[in-house]
């Protein structure tokens, strides 16, 4: 696969020269429904203003914002739920507002809890600049995995129970799709990430793992994740075991807003 060519993965080299774009740093997400403000929103609100029709918010949701005429995005959870007649509902969010968001902006309801039953009908949680404006692009550079339980963990076992039947598949996609890695077990984390931590400090009454899989850099794979606003597509997870018996199931997503797509915009 070339590194430089069309909606492939891009070369290393936009890594060093992109010190000063803006950061992505946001969970995977299950899209829940995709729902509409009914106020705009201001820099440094923690109430949003919905229409939810067809899926009620909880406490425990994630409310994203992308500014469908720029590069500005938002990911809080949500804190709190107020009815406000019919399908309208004020949602106390955990993390102010960094962007003025107007009535045109992309607004989806969503779940970061990844510790559901994907064996029947797979389940699909991903980062994008889907919904932002056109020809927005995004580097990812490393993804960081979270896993918690109750019981022993090691590397035969996902998590704190047994290797799963299928695995969970990391897979990236812009035009394109391309599997990364599939992991049944904590050792296969490892044999695919490397950077794989049993923590000596998790909470009480629970053990938990934490595993990093950083893409660009020369001593990594050299190419980072190229996603565009454009394809709908982005980095993906998808569960395909049933994994509710595990406490928490997590995955963090980081990059950069690239610098091509910016000096465009000058």
């Amino acid at each position: 696969m070339s590194a430089t060519s069309g909606n492939q993965l891009s070369s290393n080299n936009v890594i060093s020269r992109d010190p000063d774009t803006e950061i992505v740093d946001l969970y995977m997400t299950e899209e829940l429904d995709l729902i509409t403000l009914t106020a705009a929103l201001n820099m440094d609100d923690a109430i949003a203003s919905v229409d939810s029709p067809s899926v009620t918010p909880i406490v425990g949701h994630m409310l994203e914002i992308k500014d469908a005429v720029g590069t500005s995005f938002y990911q809080g959870g949500i804190l709190g739920v107020i009815s406000t007649g019919g399908d309208g509902y004020d949602l106390d969010l955990d993390t102010p507002l960094d962007f003025p968001f107007g009535m045109s902006s992309s607004i989806m309801l969503g779940t970061r809890e990844m510790n559901v039953d994907g064996s029947v009908t797979a389940r699909t949680f991903l980062v994008s600049p889907e919904g932002l404006e056109a020809g927005t692009q995004w580097d990812v550079t490393r993804i960081v995995i979270h896993i918690q339980g109750t019981a022993g963990m090691d590397d035969g076992k996902f998590g704190d129970q047994a290797a799963l039947a299928k695995g969970v598949i990391i897979r990236a996609g812009d035009g394109f799709s391309k599997n990364i890695l599939n992991a049944k077990t904590n050792g296969e984390f490892t044999e695919r990430s490397f950077d794989r931590e049993y923590s000596a400090f998790p909470p009480i009454s629970k053990t938990s793992v934490v595993v990093r899989r950083t893409f660009g850099g020369v001593d990594k794979n050299g190419v980072v994740l190229r996603i565009s606003a454009d394809t709908g597509d982005g980095v993906k997870c998808i569960v395909q075991d049933d994994l509710t018996a595990l406490d928490l199931f997590r995955i963090t997503v980081q990059g950069h807003v690239t610098d091509e797509f910016e000096q465009s915009l000058t």
